[in-house]
């Protein structure tokens, strides 16, 4: 396949972006630019019959980085505010400098990870 395309609900997007006050017009060349379209993958064989693309941003476009991390902003944050996640610590030689490092989610693009202490706060 020459696209992959990873599920988006299109309105909790256009919430995220609200969330974040991106100007409507913005919000709707978004919005636009991933509603009701079409497509097809490139194969060893050719191309495939066209698709109707019912919900998904595509993997690979410039803005896609961009789009994940709003789309996934409003439920890092909770995550974070409200959970207690993991807790690292050491302590330096020969300084005795100690260092603490908390973190409760690590998000790249599509993939999340919501960390926690053990299996019963997760």
């Amino acid at each position: 396949m020459s696209k992959a395309y990873d599920s988006v609900h299109i309105p909790l997007l256009q919430h995220a972006l609200t969330r974040l006050k991106i100007p409507i017009n913005i919000q709707q060349l978004i919005i636009n630019i991933h509603n009701n379209r079409f497509n097809s993958v490139i194969t060893n064989f050719g191309p495939t019959s066209s698709y109707h693309v019912q919900d998904g941003i595509d993997q690979g476009e410039t803005i896609t980085p961009l789009l994940w991390r709003i789309y996934y902003d409003p439920l890092i944050t909770y995550i974070h505010s409200k959970f207690q996640g993991y807790n690292m610590s050491m302590t330096s030689l020969p300084n005795t400098q100690h260092l603490t490092y908390h973190t409760s989610v690590l998000a790249y693009m599509d993939d999340i990870l919501w960390l926690a202490p053990n299996k019963h706060t997760l």
